[in-house]
């Protein structure tokens, strides 16, 4: 367990079990708690352009609650459990550092100050698995075309791409992310990963597998002007994983390639792609949707 606070309180947080933990926040005043939620929530956030530049931008929602108390008690400590029945997902770009995460979370509605946000970010108890909507893609255009065979195998999906024929470049397979994503007028966020090109006359194979979280349990414990201290903010990406150093200028620069992937699950969806590429021409394309299960 990794855990990242980003706030003034004291956290203290023990473990019952393999998946479930009670996180204790301590402030050094009372506080009056109007409210505790818990079940699913989503971390939005990246670099936005406006007339002074670019401007780092954080939000937190949560997309479902599964309990709510609240007494309108003042007191000095707020303590949550979770469980990490499910596993987290979400992905990062690298142009302008824009991301989503889904997490198992709590927030505390504390009067007269931030609300206080307690994450949990865990792997899945068992590697994913993958289903896809059609075994075979194909795109062809004037005697070219190319081939895609596509296999589960293990916990991931096995794909075998030919290309023949004479006018094209090549053919690609691709993988498309996709998820809702809330940042400023900005509502979805995509990402395109090529898995393989294969030459005319040439076959390949490749393997994909998918995510399945961050490689430890990550809890994190901020508010969302904490979260929006870049400095901060870069302490939880790298405990996740997601590669990132401080600029020399301020702002954070990506060190990971066009995307960093915490985990595939739902509600994160895919789209497998098959490109047939022609020169001078609109290339020619095959897709199917993939399920991740686990």
């Amino acid at each position: 367990m990794i855990v990242v606070n980003l706030t003034g309180y004291d956290v203290e947080v023990s473990q019952e079990g393999d998946r479930a933990f009670t996180v204790t926040v301590r402030s050094k005043r009372e506080v009056r708690v109007r409210g505790i939620e818990t079940g699913v929530g989503r971390w939005s956030f990246g670099y936005t352009s406006s007339r002074h530049g670019k401007r780092w931008n954080v939000g937190f929602e949560m997309i479902s609650v599964h309990g709510r108390v609240g007494d309108q008690s003042k007191t000095r400590e707020v303590e949550v459990r979770l469980i990490g029945d499910r596993p987290s997902s979400g992905f990062v770009v690298k142009d302008d550092l824009r991301g989503f995460l889904y997490c198992t979370a709590a927030r505390a509605d504390i009067a007269g100050a931030f609300d206080v946000h307690v994450c949990l970010f865990a792997p899945a108890p068992s590697p994913p698995q993958v289903q896809a909507e059609k075994s075979m893609l194909t795109a062809s255009s004037d005697g070219s075309f190319a081939i895609a065979y596509l296999q589960p195998s293990g916990s991931g999906l096995e794909v075998s791409v030919t290309c023949s024929g004479e006018g094209v470049r090549s053919a690609r397979l691709e993988l498309e992310r996709s998820g809702s994503f809330k940042l400023g007028f900005l509502n979805e966020l995509k990402s395109v990963e090529r898995l393989v090109t294969v030459l005319p006359g040439q076959s390949s194979k490749v393997t994909w597998s998918p995510a399945n979280g961050p490689a430890d349990p990550v809890l994190l414990v901020t508010t969302i002007n904490d979260a929006l201290d870049q400095r901060k903010f870069q302490k939880f990406l790298s405990a996740i994983g997601c590669r990132v150093r401080a600029g020399l200028f301020g702002g954070m620069i990506p060190e990971f390639g066009d995307v960093f992937v915490m985990g595939d699950h739902e509600p994160v969806r895919h789209v497998m792609r098959l490109v047939l590429d022609l020169p001078w021409k609109v290339d020619v394309k095959e897709s199917a949707e993939l399920q991740v299960i686990g």
